[in-house]
């Protein structure tokens, strides 16, 4: 407990000038709902589950439109718009970004988009950032259970859905990271709506790097890579084009726990997970989580993340594994 007391300031260290609004343990319990007035977005589009005001109504109450799917996928949207923010400040859905640049870092991701720091769009794409990072992670460990060479096709099960049903249109930024390949994510959660059940929409990624606005963040981002192209030059190989691989993504969403029955099920129905992923799980303060780690936690399954909300929390759900792998 005293190392996690110790380490609490490198862990809010973040970039950007509003985090110590959010982070200062000092700030009151509202800090998060000023913060998200002061930028226009309290209680509003995508940014409604990001405080408690709205916590009494069921998860998926205030989820935007999900179309029905075409074989060709839609296009994305703009994003700029769902989220209330500028152009300026929000990834642009309409670019990809390129396959030879990379990022580890929130500045890195920031300045790959065009984002200035000032934009708060970070607290939305916490999910798919931690999703895409743990892909990269799992391609690394086991390349091939978890391919991402272009036109790849991957099943990835996000468990444990709250909030991400009704910021759904945020998991589409994988599209934009991973233009080439094709992603199938199902969302299940007991909290999926009746009405949800099965439902799937496809969106085709993009094609360029570029939207054409000048004034979107995919412009600030195209002139950072022309400058570093200036100072480093990339090989031609390094730079894609209209004329490559076009991956999709397809989101669809189970309602329902996830244990063995339901894995059979799943498998059955779309086919065999390549990654498992549960955001923010509280695995240790939740007994409901047990048929699922017990089922993830035998032979031959899919590589599994879990992410969780502080580090005492991941302590304890190391416990609760460790015991579930010895029973």
């Amino acid at each position: 407990m005293a190392l996690q007391v110790l380490e609490a300031p490198v862990l809010a260290d973040f970039p950007f000038p509003w985090a110590s609004q959010l982070t200062d343990r000092r700030q009151e319990k509202d800090a998060v709902c000023r913060f998200l007035a002061t930028v226009g977005v309290h209680r509003s589009g995508l940014w409604q589950r990001e405080c408690w005001c709205d916590s009494g109504q069921n998860w998926g109450a205030h989820a935007p439109f999900l179309p029905e799917s075409v074989a060709e996928g839609h296009p994305l949207p703009n994003f700029a718009r769902m989220a209330g923010l500028s152009r300026r400040d929000a990834s642009c859905f309409q670019a990809k970004v390129p396959t030879s640049q990379h990022f580890s870092s929130w500045e890195a991701y920031y300045r790959r988009r065009g984002i200035p720091l000032s934009s708060p769009v970070a607290l939305l794409m916490s999910v798919p950032l931690t999703l895409h990072c743990f892909m990269k992670l799992a391609a690394g460990l086991r390349p091939d259970e978890m391919p991402l060479a272009p036109g790849a096709s991957l099943l990835i099960l996000i468990l444990g859905v709250q909030k991400e049903i009704d910021q759904w249109p945020v998991l589409l930024e994988l599209a934009c990271l991973l233009p080439q390949v094709h992603l199938h994510l199902l969302l299940v959660s007991p909290e999926v709506p009746h009405s949800w059940h099965k439902r799937s929409t496809v969106y085709a990624s993009p094609d360029k790097t570029a939207c054409g606005d000048p004034e979107c963040s995919c412009a600030f981002a195209q002139r950072d890579i022309m400058k570093q192209d200036e100072d480093e030059p990339q090989p031609q190989s390094c730079l894609d084009g209209p004329d490559l691989i076009r991956g999709s993504i397809r989101l669809t969403f189970v309602r329902g726990e996830y244990d063995g029955t339901l894995a059979a099920l799943l498998q059955h129905e779309y086919g065999a997970a390549h990654m498992v992923f549960g955001p923010n799980a509280g695995l240790a303060a939740d007994m409901s989580w047990i048929p699922a780690v017990k089922e993830l936690l035998g032979f031959g399954r899919p590589i599994s993340f879990f992410t969780d909300y502080c580090d005492e929390a991941i302590h304890l759900a190391a416990g609760m594994l460790a015991e579930q792998h010895d029973s």
